[in-house]
């Protein structure tokens, strides 16, 4: 601490400075890298006031990573704690062979909520898109405690159907058309398909054991025949609050089951975003986080 007063004494204006700094610093974004008891390690982007009232995880869907929540971690990072994870077999998390780890949706459940406890992140509220989605539920249905509410965006689990053309993406030989058309797939305005977003995904796919495991976790949670992981009718088990975001457009996952998963939950906080896909939070970034911090201002006060 820098002393200013007189003689070199600490004044009370010292003691504000350094207090703020190192607030400051506590709520910059940091990276933990936490070893689970299976030895594998998990990754997580950590920022917002280690104080804040409400803790915010945010779970990345197939083949994303922490960057999938670029665009809108900054509306929540002044207010909340926050925590975006890679997955399993994602980002800058471990890749093991699919022959010596669980990358069933409640095998990757029960390794995010070991590292949330480890980092003392609990309960938090979970924000999970697509696979995150059908994550974060899963989470909340198997450890409630860890749970203080729970958004589903474009989330998988919560009806059979799938577009058999995501399949094909994640079943073929990773390169960077494979990386464009996957993109494609996802956004309904083609101008969020950028030549860096591109490269991005392809080197992600290309990671050292990364192609393995994405396959190996669609091959656990998707079929032909769709999904094989159904938790609709478990909806009404939930004692949190729910919040379903969907894009109209979504050509992966039909909006309707957002309809199916309000008939399950007539609780549940619906909203269906008009002329957006698979991927809200990128392709309508300010709109998706005006309706999370709505829904965050209404929830009971922990």
């Amino acid at each position: 601490m820098e002393a200013t007063g007189p003689g070199g004494r600490i004044t009370s204006e010292d003691v504000e400075r350094a207090a703020e700094a190192a607030a400051a610093s506590a709520a910059a974004p940091q990276t933990e890298v936490v070893t689970l008891e299976d030895g594998t390690t998990l990754s997580a982007l950590l920022a917002g006031p280690p104080d804040a009232t409400e803790t915010i995880v945010f779970l990345h869907g197939l083949g994303g990573s922490t960057s999938t929540w670029a665009s809108v971690l900054g509306a929540f990072a002044e207010t909340y704690r926050i925590a975006a994870v890679d997955l399993p077999g994602h980002g800058a998390s471990d890749k093991p062979a699919p022959d010596a780890t669980d990358y069933s949706v409640a095998g990757i459940a029960t390794r995010v909520g070991e590292l949330l406890e480890k980092l003392e992140l609990v309960p938090a509220v979970l924000i999970g898109h697509s696979l995150g989605g059908a994550t974060a539920l899963q989470l909340a249905l198997d450890r409630p405690k860890l749970v203080r509410a729970l958004a589903l965006v474009n989330s998988a689990a919560l009806g059979t159907e799938i577009n058999g053309e995501l399949l094909d993406r994640v079943e073929s030989v990773p390169s960077r058309d494979e990386a464009r058309r996957l993109l494609e797939l996802f956004f309904q305005d083609r101008r969020f398909i950028l030549e860096r977003g591109i490269d991005e995904m392809d080197a992600a796919r290309n990671a050292p054991g990364a192609d393995a495991a994405v396959k190996a976790i669609a091959e656990s949670a998707f079929t032909r025949r769709g999904q094989n992981l159904v938790l609709t009718d478990r909806l009404g088990e939930l004692e949190v609050p729910l919040l379903v975001i969907w894009g109209e457009l979504d050509r992966v996952i039909p909006s309707t089951h957002a309809v199916a998963a309000l008939a399950a939950q007539p609780t549940a906080w619906v909203e269906i975003m008009e002329g957006v896909g698979h991927v809200p939070q990128v392709e309508a970034a300010p709109a998706f986080a005006a309706i999370v911090n709505r829904w965050l201002a209404s929830l009971p006060h922990p």
